[in-house]
């Protein structure tokens, strides 16, 4: 259904409304350009698909695998991922707006020169995610795994990390990107450490 759906867009406007895929099993599927409007992906098993410069208004991931997805310079704007995963997913030059991503595993995801605007990030599993050279326009992290994630070069003024595991957080030299960032008094610790601070 959902192969069919995406060829009789691309008849049409590159546009996908109103739909349900649920248990969809598909694999390099091209979805590229393809702006989906209140559609939600349901237990789906999307793998190594193809969705370069897609946007998503009002849609939803729902407990699906979107393992080695391209989702490069993708808009999403009052959507979700949820319960879900992603590993190796590449979310380069995306744009997140009013958008949540929760209870989901996207190790070694790429979201390298990203936007999120208005977003939450909740009890996700991101260890060795790449965020560098990301901007954060008002972002809750609550609870998540950042073992090992890269910040280098994306400022972290104001964001809040005390309920996450930022153990081996990557950062620059300077350390520029720690200015600002709230942590818990053990994380202070262990980032003390980063910066050859021996605590006595």
């Amino acid at each position: 259904m959902l192969e069919e759906v995406i060829m009789k867009a691309r008849g049409e406007d590159d546009r996908v409304f109103n739909g349900i895929f649920e248990k969809e099993d598909r694999e390099n599927l091209d979805m590229s350009q393809i702006k989906f409007e209140n559609v939600i992906f349901r237990k789906c098993r999307l793998i190594n698909c193809l969705f370069e410069k897609a946007a998503f208004y009002n849609s939803v991931f729902e407990e699906c695998d979107l393992s080695g997805c391209n989702f490069t310079a993708g808009y999403w704007k009052a959507s979700k991922i949820v319960g879900s995963k992603g590993s190796n997913s590449n979310f380069k030059s995306c744009t997140f707006k009013n958008f949540e991503l929760a209870e989901s595993k996207f190790h070694y995801g790429n979201f390298i020169n990203s936007l999120w605007e208005a977003a939450k990030i909740t009890k996700c599993e991101l260890p060795e995610a790449c965020l560098a050279e990301a901007k954060f326009r008002s972002i809750l992290f609550s609870n998540t795994n950042l073992k090992r994630v890269d910040f280098f070069k994306t400022v972290l003024n104001g964001i809040n990390l005390s309920s996450c595991d930022i153990e081996g957080l990557m950062v620059s030299d300077t350390y520029y990107e720690l200015k600002g960032l709230k942590v818990n008094a053990m994380q202070a610790v262990d980032l003390s450490l980063l910066l050859g601070i021996k605590v006595v």
